[in-house]
């Protein structure tokens, strides 16, 4: 018996280390090709070569990491600069806004605003309606079956969207929320990646900060309080959210399943309100569907440790059956 439990203890403080590093401590970005020389941009486009890119613009070169929060960072230091009005009135001497010079303003991009774009739905009550969200270019509608588009996330929120889902029952189509926040794998040996590996599989981590709500059918959002991280900079239950599922057949409560880096999340009052009910103690990956009767599946991936993981069903969302195969 004693055999056993020190077996088990050990395993246990295995899969700890293994989670700080590769999970929650801010992995390093290891960047090289097979042959150990410097990497170059692919010359075809990819989304590997893509996040490489990305990963080159946002990286602090001191310390070859992004910054967590990066965004909230550079909003708050662009408050701190002068706007085109107070330059003009600086250099004419004068605080009379009548003989403020006019400048010449040449646009120099972004040109690709929408980035990757990872959410993606048509609303239930119109297939013209398209709903859109990029990794790090915000939330898009279209209304005329894609021929144009209007970016409907304010300037000032957190341009991440990851995921989508709008609530199909009837009366309550309106109503739409979309996660934030991404982690990704890129395995060792992948020539011209963001972050191509040398000896360990590497991590690209984009935080996102919560769960965005919706209820005038994708025209406006804001955020669920009860999502947020305070300040933003650590990583919390909805850093990284990969699904959003609604109950279709709960007529009674407006219930929602997100699937997170931390596990299921579950709420029963319209993300007011949250509980883990599957828990994802050293995972990286899970996801989430539900069926048009209300049962839900979820899957659990812990990475080099899949005796953790697994597949689960739940009729309620909260109790969950573990109906993994022996040999999957």
């Amino acid at each position: 018996m004693k055999i056993y439990c020190y077996f088990f203890i050990l395993l246990f403080l295995i899969a700890s280390s293994f989670f700080y590093n590769g999970m929650f401590a801010q992995s390093k970005l290891f960047i090289g090709n097979q042959n150990g020389g410097t990497p170059g941009l692919s010359g075809r486009e990819n989304s590997l070569a893509r996040q490489r890119l990305q990963w080159l613009e946002l990286r602090n070169p001191a310390t070859g990491k992004i910054p967590n929060n990066i965004r909230e960072k550079e909003l708050k230091f662009a408050k701190t600069l002068p706007t085109r009005e107070e330059l003009a009135m600086k250099k004419s001497g004068t605080n009379n806004f009548h003989t403020i010079q006019n400048y010449n303003w040449t646009q120099r991009g972004p040109y690709n605003i929408g980035g990757r774009t990872r959410a993606l739905a048509i609303d239930v009550n119109d297939g013209n309606t398209i709903l859109a969200g990029g990794v790090n270019g915000g939330m898009w509608k279209s209304t005329d079956d894609g021929a144009t588009w209007s970016e409907k996330t304010s300037p000032g929120d957190l341009q991440s969207v990851t995921c989508i889902a709008q609530d199909t029952r009837t009366g309550k189509t309106n109503t739409w929320y979309y996660g934030t926040g991404e982690f990704t794998i890129i395995p060792v040996g992948i020539v011209n990646s963001a972050t191509a590996g040398v000896g360990l599989d590497s991590s690209l981590m984009f935080l996102g900060n919560g769960i965005f709500k919706s209820t005038d059918d994708g025209n406006s959002w804001s955020v669920l309080p009860s999502t947020l991280t305070p300040g933003g900079e650590s990583f919390g239950p909805f850093s990284v959210v990969y699904n959003i599922v609604t109950d279709p057949a709960n007529i009674n409560q407006d219930e929602i399943l997100a699937a997170t880096a931390a596990g299921i999340m579950h709420s029963s009052d319209g993300g007011a309100t949250w509980d883990t009910t599957l828990t994802n103690l050293y995972g990286l990956y899970s996801n989430v569907s539900v069926t048009s009767k209300g049962v839900f599946y979820a899957v659990l991936n812990y990475g080099s440790f899949p005796i953790f993981g697994g597949i689960f069903r739940s009729t309620d969302g909260v109790n969950w059956t573990d109906i993994t195969p022996n040999s999957f």
